[in-house]
Order: C-alpha cells, then sequence, then structure tokens
C-alpha cells in the first residue's frame, strides 16, 4: 500500500503515461475529488508542483536541474474552479525527470483540501515507448510503496560540496553556503526563501523509517544567520529521510547558483 495517505484511489483510479524528454510537451493533469472541498486548495497544490520544478527539483540523474521547466497554460483555476470536485490543468513541460511523477501524484493528492482524490489523470503529449524515460501508474506505484523511489541528485553539482550524515539518531540537519555575492537584504530574503522552498518541496517525503511526516512548523521551522558572503539555515528538528531529501537540496541548489548567486561552497549536514 502507498505510504501517505489519500492515495488509496491509486489503485484503481491513477493514470499515467509521461514520456520524459528535453523537448517541450504539453502535460495535462485531471484531479476528481469525492465532494465539494471546505476550501479552494488546488491552485495552491499546483503551485507547489510548478514552484518545485522552476526551482530546480524536476531534474535530477537525468536533466540538469538548471534546465527543467514546468509552465501553466491553461489557469490557474477561478475561485467558483477550484471549489468544485474536479480540476483540471494544462501544463508545458521540460526537461523533468521521470520519477518526479512520484512527487506530482503525493503533491496532487491534497487538491481536494479536505475530500479525497477519485481519479488522477496525468497525460503527456510525447507518446511512452517503455524506455526507463517512461512513467506509466504503474511504475508510479512501485514508487509510492517505496520509502527511497525519490528524484536522486544532479551528479554534477557546479560547486564544491560536503556532505556530513548525521547518522540514523540525528534529529537535526543545517545548510551552509557560501556565495559569491554580498548578502544583502535582497538575497538574505532570497536566500531564506529557497531553503524554505525546499522544505515545502520534500514536505511529502516520508520519514528514515518510512512513515509519514505531519509537519509541525513550531519544530520543524529552520533559524538563518549569515556572514558577509557565508548563509546557514540550522533544523532542531529533521526527521525526513537524508537520501532524498540531500538530492532534493542538491538539484535546488544547483539551480540557485545557475539563476540567482553563485554557490561558491556548499555544505549538507543531515
Amino acid at each position: 500500500m502507498p505510504l501517505l495517505s489519500q492515495l488509496d484511489f491509486c489503485r484503481s483510479g491513477l493514470s499515467i503515461r509521461y514520456q520524459a524528454s528535453d523537448r517541450p510537451q504539453a502535460l495535462f493533469v485531471e484531479v476528481i475529488v469525492d465532494g465539494t472541498p471546505a476550501q479552494p486548495f488546488a491552485n495552491w497544490a499546483m503551485q507547489c508542483v510548478l514552484d518545485t520544478v522552476n526551482f530546480g527539483g524536476g531534474g535530477g540523474d537525468i536533466f540538469s536541474p538548471a534546465e527543467c521547466s514546468l509552465e501553466m497554460i491553461a489557469g490557474p483555476l477561478s475561485p467558483e474552479e477550484a471549489l468544485r470536485s474536479t480540476y483540471a490543468w494544462e501544463l508545458k513541460a521540460k526537461a523533468i525527470c521521470p520519477g518526479f511523477m512520484r512527487n506530482v501524484v503525493e503533491e496532487l493528492r491534497r487538491a481536494g483540501f479536505d475530500r479525497s482524490p477519485l481519479t488522477m489523470s496525468i497525460r503527456g503529449e510525447i507518446p511512452t515507448d517503455g524506455s526507463e524515460m517512461s512513467v506509466t501508474e504503474r511504475k508510479v506505484l512501485g514508487w509510492l510503496d517505496d520509502p527511497r523511489a525519490y528524484p536522486a541528485a544532479w551528479p554534477k553539482p557546479p560547486f564544491p560540496l560536503n556532505v556530513v550524515s548525521k547518522g540514523d539518531s540525528g534529529v537535526e540537519a543545517d545548510i551552509r553556503m557560501v556565495v559569491g555575492a554580498p548578502i544583502d537584504p535582497a538575497l538574505r530574503t532570497d536566500l531564506e526563501f529557497f531553503v524554505l522552498r525546499w522544505l515545502n518541496a520534500i514536505r511529502n517525503y516520508v520519514a528514515e523509517d518510512g512513515e509519514e511526516v505531519l509537519f509541525n512548523p513550531n519544530r520543524m521551522l529552520p533559524t538563518f544567520g549569515q556572514s558577509r558572503t557565508e548563509f546557514r539555515a540550522y533544523f532542531p528538528y529533521f526527521v525526513y529521510g537524508s537520501d532524498a531529501a540531500r538530492a532534493m537540496l542538491i538539484n535546488m541548489m544547483t539551480r540557485l547558483h545557475h539563476d540567482r548567486v553563485p554557490v561558491l561552497e556548499a555544505e549538507i549536514g543531515l
């Protein structure tokens, strides 16, 4: 069975045909839930998917995090549409790694807020060919049962990287980056939001033991510090699986280096 809640529908109500490619393609997504939600959450869930991809999280071991992109073509939903039971989007996807389809399914299971999904369909315009670049619901179902089957890290980060393992018993985590510009208030804000976007990108990831993580902002939000060109984030309580969380961070850090500020060196402790 899937490790997370609200995924029971996947056994019979999930349909995926996605051929990963560095060529832009239309991507059609539809989610149907079992009633009218109490809050219009569908746009927020889809925006999380868009932000994660466009800040590098759609990359990985196949496509560079600097190249992945996801654009809304039809949408966002109107307030009235977001309070219905059927949600549909047309997107344009480019260089999104196959494994990220797990992230899409797990995030969009929340589209109905308090209403559980009945069906979910994800279809790209490029036909699947049965290769490792092809994703169907059968492949995703296997990933949903596996606490380690998340997008892998880009193997060639463009900066020196030191990884410090906290070990199975550690619950702390920290991030250190030396950047190629003085950290003024604007850059400080962007670096803080970078860390928070990473935390949002992994919020559906499971703990080291495969258990679902219930996010507690009172315990799990980081504190920040800086010097002139060094930025740090410290998490006093961090329980997400280290390998998967680290891979997403490396991918998003690679995109940060490419788009916002050069990362001269980085250290990840988790």
